[in-house]
C-alpha cells in the first residue's frame, strides 16, 4: 500500500482496505483507503486512522522483542552487503571477457526456477530485490560465466509462482491417469493454533515397473463438525476432483477415531486403523502417572 511509512513495525503489519476499495490492486491503494491495519504476529485487527500511532504503540506494548530482533537481523543484512559490494568492487577488471546475452528461453527457464526456489523455501517475494543476491548473480554470470542475465521483477516471480500450481496440478492428473489403476490412499485431520482444520490426502500406488509412488495431492481446509458423512464428502470430492475412481480404491488408510471408522464405512471401501496411531493410543495410555490406590487399612481407618 502507498503512502505507507517503512519503519520496521509496518514489517509485520498489513492495512486492510474498505469493502469500497477491495477491488483495487495492491500497488493502486493508498493509507486513506484503508480502514484497519493487521498484526502478521498475533492475528489482531488494529484500530487505523491516518496520523494516529495505534499501530506503534501495539508493537511497541506486545512485539517490542520482534522489533528488537528484526532491527538486529537488519543491521547484520547491512553490513553483509556493503562487505560483499566492497568484494564485488574490487574483482580484476582484467578478468572481464565479452558478455553474451542469454536466449528469451532461457530468460524463461530463470525466472521458472526462481519461482519454484522462492515458492518450495517458503522466502518472500523481496527476495530478487536484495542487493546481495544481485551482486552474487551478477558475479557469477557476467564475469564468470561471461553471459548477460536479467533477474525477474517481483511481478514477475508472482505471476510464474501463481501459474505454476495450476500447471503442476494438471502434470499430475495427467500422470494418474496413465499410471494409476488400482490405489490406497492415507487420510488425516490436522488442526493448527487457530483452529483452523485441514483435511489432507495422500494416494500411494504402483506403476506397471513395480515403481511405488507417494502423492500427497491435497491439505484442503476443511471448516464443520467433523462428523463421518462430513469426512466421507470431503474424500468423495477430493478423490473425484483427481479423477480417481473409487471402486479402485483397495484400502483407505485412517487414524482410530470413531468419526473416521464412520467415514470407511460410508464409503464402502475396506479401511484401517493406522498401526502408529493405534501404538500411540496404546502406549499413551500406559504412561500416564496414576494416583495410587489407597490401601484397605487405611481406608478403614
Amino acid at each position: 500500500m502507498r503512502n505507507q511509512h517503512r519503519t520496521d513495525y509496518w514489517t509485520f503489519v498489513r492495512l486492510l482496505p474498505k469493502p469500497a476499495y477491495a477491488h483495487l490492486a495492491v500497488e493502486d491503494l493508498v493509507t486513506d483507503h484503508a480502514q484497519a491495519a493487521y498484526c502478521l504476529r498475533c492475528e489482531t485487527c488494529i484500530l487505523f486512522r491516518k496520523g494516529q500511532n495505534g499501530v506503534k504503540k501495539h508493537m511497541v506494548k506486545f512485539h517490542m522483542d520482534h522489533l528488537a530482533t528484526y532491527a538486529s537481523e537488519k543491521e547484520k543484512k547491512r553490513e553483509a552487503e556493503v562487505t560483499l559490494t566492497n568484494a564485488y568492487s574490487k574483482r580484476d577488471p582484467q578478468s572481464a571477457s565479452k558478455v553474451v546475452a542469454v536466449s528469451p528461453q532461457q530468460q524463461s527457464h530463470v525466472i521458472e526456477l526462481l519461482a519454484l526456489w522462492i515458492a518450495g523455501s517458503l522466502r518472500p517475494l523481496s527476495t530478487v530485490g536484495e542487493k546481495g543476491l544481485s551482486a552474487l548473480i551478477r558475479y557469477l554470470t557476467s564475469d564468470l560465466g561471461g553471459i548477460e542475465m536479467k533477474l525477474p521483477s517481483r511481478t514477475q516471480v508472482r505471476a510464474d509462482i501463481t501459474q505454476q500450481p495450476a500447471e503442476l496440478r494438471a502434470s499430475l492428473k495427467s500422470k494418474l491417469v496413465k499410471e494409476c489403476g488400482y490405489y490406497s490412499v492415507t487420510t488425516d485431520i490436522w488442526t493448527n493454533r487457530t483452529a483452523r482444520s485441514f483435511l489432507a490426502l495422500t494416494v500411494h500406488y504402483l506403476t506397471c515397473e513395480f515403481q511405488l509412488c507417494n502423492l500427497t495431492l491435497e491439505v484442503e481446509h476443511f471448516p464443520g463438525r467433523h462428523s463421518g458423512a462430513a469426512i466421507a464428502e470431503g474424500m468423495s470430492s477430493l478423490l473425484k476432483r483427481w479423477r480417481l475412481d473409487l471402486a479402485n480404491c483397495t484400502k483407505l488408510l485412517r487414524d482410530g477415531a470413531s468419526n473416521e471408522v464412520l467415514a470407511g464405512n460410508l464409503l464402502g471401501i475396506e479401511h484401517m486403523s493406522c498401526i502408529a496411531h493405534s501404538l500411540h493410543l496404546v502406549l499413551a495410555g500406559l504412561l500416564i502417572k496414576k494416583r495410587p490406590t489407597p490401601s484397605a487399612p487405611a481406608l478403614l481407618g
